[in-house]
Parts: C-alpha cells; sequence; structure tokens
C-alpha cells in the first residue's frame, strides 16, 4: 500500500513567515486493509506508537460479522505490514488466538513488540503476554503458564515490556510456584533467549541483599537496562521503608546501584524514593521526593551526582499577562508524572508552580541542564497569542493541564493541553524560540490532498509515556512524529510532519503540526 504523500505551506500561527513542511498522511479512514482476506477498509485507529523503524498503530476495520476487528500494523517507508490481527492464532495450541494486540514499542530493524491478551481453550488467565513481530516471524517472549528459567517456577505473565533500539527486550514479570506463590521477576529477551535475571527473596547477583519488587523497566542499547526497585541491603536498612528506594542499572552481567534513598547530591540534599526517571546514553535524570524538598537531580553512569533544582528554587517565569506571573513569589513545587531528557543533556520537567502565599497555581514544563538556568517552556493560565479570552488549562480541568508531551532529540517540546475556547490544542517550542506556539486546535479544518476536508474533534497525541516511561523515542528515524486525528464526521487519520528548522537547515526540528489546520470557516489550500 502506498502511503499518501504531499507538500504544503503551513502557516503557524501567528509567526511572522510560513515554513515549507513535508507531510505524510501515514493512513485515514476508508483506507483499504492489507494483510487480511477480502477487501476491507480502515474504520478507525489507536494505540499509536513511534520508533525509529516508522510508526506502529492499531487499526480496526470490519471483520466477516462487521465487528471492529483490531490489529497491529507498522507504518514504514511506503509500505503497511500486518504485525499482529486479533483472531489470528497466537501460539502452538490450536485454539489459542489475539485477543485485542496493541504495539508498545520497536526497535530500529521494524521489529514490533506488542501486547495481547488471549481467548480460546486453556487460553490462561493473567496480564497479556508479549510478542516481537515484524510481519513475517512473530516470538513469544516466554511460553505462558509453561516452566520458567527458575526451578519450581512458571511465569505467570511477563508484565509490561520495552524494547531498545538494538532489539534488547525486558521487562517486568511475575513467576509462580506450584504451591501459588508469587515473585516479581525482572527478566530479559535477546536473540531468541529469554532469561531471568533476578526476582524477589531470590538475591542480587554480586550483591548482599534481595529485590522486593521491581518498576519502570527499560531497555537501553548496548545491553543495559535501567530500573526502580524496593531493596533490601543490609548496608542501607532504611531502604525497607521506602517503595521505590532504589534506581539500578544491569550491564554485562552486573547490578550497578546508581542512586538510593539517603544519598546526598552535590548541594548536600538527601535523596528520598525515585517517582519517575529519563535517560541518556551516559546517565540518568530522576525525580526523587527529599525528606525537606522535591529534587531533580542527574546521576551519570559513573556516578556522580549532580543536583538540577529542587523546591524552593527560583523559577524564571517570563514576563507577560498570565496571571501566575503577576503574582510575585512562584517557585517550582511539584514534579509527579515525569521526565524527558535527550543525549546532549536537556530535561524536560512536568511540574506545579505555585504561590504559597495565595495557595494558587498550576502545571507548567521547563527544560533543566545541570548546571544551567531552569528554562521556562509554558504553563496554566499561558495566553494564547492572537486570542485575548484564550489561555492555557482552566479552573475546571484543576491540575490535569499537559495531556500529553514530548521532546525531540533536537529539545523541540510538543505538548497537548485545553484552552478555554477549545477542547485541545497542540503546541511546540523550539530550542531558540522566545514563546511557545500554538499550531492546531480543535474546530480547525483539515485539508486532505484530493481536496476533501474533515473537521477536527480531537486531537490525540499518543506518546506512550504510561506503557515506557523513560522512553525518548518520540520521533521516527526520518525526524517524523505522528498526530492521531478524529473528525466530527466520526472518522479518523493518522499523520506524520516534518519542518526545517529556523535557520533552514533540513530535518532535526520536528513541529508536531497537522497538515493545513484552519479556523473553522477559513479553509487553506494545499500547494
Amino acid at each position: 500500500m502506498v502511503l499518501h504523500r504531499l507538500s504544503v505551506v503551513v502557516s503557524l500561527f501567528f509567526t511572522v513567515a510560513s515554513v515549507t513542511a513535508q507531510t505524510r498522511v501515514i493512513v485515514r479512514s476508508g483506507d483499504p486493509v492489507p494483510g487480511v482476506i477480502g477487501t476491507r477498509s480502515f474504520w478507525n485507529f489507536g494505540s499509536v506508537r513511534t520508533g525509529p523503524a516508522g510508526v506502529a498503530f492499531v487499526g480496526h476495520f470490519p471483520d466477516d460479522e462487521l465487528a471492529r476487528s483490531p490489529a497491529v500494523y507498522l507504518a514504514s517507508q511506503d509500505t503497511l505490514q500486518l504485525i499482529a490481527m486479533q483472531g489470528e492464532f497466537a501460539a502452538d495450541f490450536a485454539d489459542i488466538r489475539f485477543d485485542s494486540p496493541r504495539p508498545l514499542s520497536m526497535d530500529a530493524a521494524g521489529n514490533v513488540l506488542f501486547s495481547s491478551s488471549l481467548s480460546g481453550f486453556d487460553a490462561g488467565t493473567g496480564d497479556p503476554n508479549c510478542w516481537l513481530g515484524n510481519g513475517t516471524d512473530r516470538n513469544s517472549l516466554v511460553p505462558k503458564n509453561q516452566p520458567s528459567d527458575v526451578d519450581g517456577f512458571f511465569y505467570e505473565n511477563v508484565g509490561s515490556c520495552a524494547v531498545s533500539d538494538d532489539g534488547l527486550v525486558a521487562g517486568r514479570g511475575q513467576l509462580l510456584s506450584e504451591l501459588e506463590t508469587r515473585h516479581a521477576a525482572l527478566w530479559h529477551y535477546q536473540d531468541g533467549q529469554f532469561e531471568t535475571l533476578a526476582y524477589a527473596s531470590g538475591g542480587i547477583p554480586g550483591w548482599s541483599g534481595e529485590f522486593l519488587n521491581f518498576e519502570s523497566v527499560q531497555a537501553l542499547d548496548n545491553n543495559q537496562i535501567l530500573f526502580r526497585a524496593q531493596t533490601y541491603l543490609p548496608a542501607y536498612p532504611n531502604l525497607m521503608n521506602d517503595e521505590y528506594g532504589t534506581l539500578w542499572r544491569y550491564h554485562d552481567g552486573e547490578f550497578q546501584l546508581l542512586g538510593r534513598s539517603g544519598q546526598q547530591t552535590t548541594s548536600g540534599l538527601e535523596l528520598f524514593g525515585f517517582s519517575s526517571y529519563a535517560y541518556n546514553e551516559s546517565g540518568v535524570a530522576y525525580i526523587s521526593h527529599s525528606v525537606d524538598a522535591l529534587t531533580v537531580a542527574y546521576t551519570s553512569f559513573d556516578q556522580i551526582t549532580t543536583e538540577i533544582v529542587s523546591t524552593g528554587d527560583d523559577v524564571p517565569l517570563r514576563e507577560g499577562t498570565s496571571i501566575l506571573r503577576e503574582i510575585t513569589g512562584d517557585n517550582f513545587s511539584e514534579a509527579s508524572t515525569g521526565l524527558l531528557m535527550t543525549d546532549d543533556g536537556a530535561v524536560l520537567i512536568h511540574g506545579v508552580h505555585i504561590n504559597q502565599e495565595r495557595d494558587y497555581g498550576g502545571e507548567a514544563l521547563w527544560i533543566a541542564r545541570p548546571g544551567e538556568p531552569l528554562r521556562y517552556v509554558a504553563g496554566y493560565g499561558d495566553p494564547v497569542p492572537g486570542r485575548p479570552n484564550d489561555a492555557i488549562g482552566y479552573m475546571d480541568h484543576g491540575f490535569n493541564t499537559f495531556y500529553e508531551y514530548a521532546m525531540d532529540p533536537d529539545g523541540t517540546v510538543a505538548f497537548l493541553v485545553p484552552t478555554e475556547q477549545s477542547s485541545w490544542s497542540l503546541w511546540v517550542s523550539s530550542p531558540d524560540a522566545q514563546a511557545p506556539q500554538p499550531v492546531l486546535f480543535s474546530g480547525d479544518d483539515f485539508v486532505f490532498a484530493d481536496g476533501s476536508t474533515r473537521t477536527i474533534q480531537q486531537i490525540l497525541f499518543d506518546t506512550g509515556r504510561t506503557d515506557s516511561p523513560a522512553s525518548r523515542r518520540f520521533t521516527t528515524a526520518d525526524s517524523e512524529f505522528p498526530v492521531h486525528l478524529l473528525f466530527t464526521d466520526g472518522s479518523s487519520a493518522i499523520v506524520a510532519i516534518t519542518v526545517p528548522e529556523p535557520n533552514g537547515r533540513p530535518g532535526g526540528l520536528v513541529l508536531f503540526v497537522c497538515i493545513l489546520a484552519a479556523r473553522r470557516r477559513r479553509k487553506s489550500s494545499c500547494v
């Protein structure tokens, strides 16, 4: 199947000049469904995931009973490849089939990691298993309810999974014995081989102590795995009281303790737990709820720990009309949902700035680098340029302002937020921008290459951070980013856009805009 391609002129709202964008419509409602018997057309889509090999997504289409049968596809180059479909045989058992497969992530070779529950006789219960497929071959990472590599146990489930660019899969699963004793387990899978690395109460290779639980497991290139854990270490007995009091790296058969509760930063602050983390090739940035402050810190794989920002630090807020920035005394208050990090050390922080005197505040985004001032990106109450009665977020939504956000390797930030006059709006902020630009709103008209127009009802900015909280992969190898649009007529589309950087160099800076988004009743034309 040949994917739609067109080149359009996109006028970014409220900028001085237009930018020529290379726009690719990946798939839309009504497109034929490849890889199935008979003639089918896509109804709608879901669970969009991005990686170096392209864009993986769930496509829904009618089956013989006209039910919406989901399948996982990989859009790569100019083709759509079927990865797995509901109702297909999932294992070496005649009646066991996939049920509602969905993509998680992918490696650089085009292998899509996906999860699916099972249906059929003796399919078993528990969480979905994980598979790795490329349209030709498909491997279950561990046979469900079969003996594991730990004597006396089998895997009840393999839990959440993540895959690195070079094909290492890692995850947190659960072992079950014949006596129904359950233990959390850390495992990896590579080159067809599955191995349990550690499990709760089973000891820590090379250490005196044991893991009690695992969380936020992430696979990195060069056979590295990062994870948080509840840990018992005799040398640090206080760790027992902290659910995720340690941050670990597994590399070349060894476990390395990167951070622990009670550890001090360079400024002397004492860390307590690791509520979220992100990584680059040299180290890990993380959020730690210390005893008397909330800290964002960075630890290199050489275990040099540097504080980035802490509760009480002054936060730079640009001059403007936002009510939050008219109040004095704003400071960094909370970072609750996660971090993102580029290879050169830029850390995107999702937090809250609050005025303690008036007990008022809202969510905001900042970019930080060790040793540099915090850079404010956007926050609750910021005005929308050119729309004097509109602002980011509104009181009915409380602090649920930034629904999704991402950062590309060059430090461009994209985020999806509600605004007062529109249900959804998509924004971008480049590293050298003075202010973020709103580029798409609910109610905009979307013009396809064939001249047909659909009105946008909802924008889905599906980064998958909940599935892989430490993931940094939000663009394809061609620096494209997919956006999922739902239209008022019930149809939908997945599109990807690449926009040149402000200095004219191609690629790199990715503006997450959709093609020719114009305000309703003010349509644009394709060039």
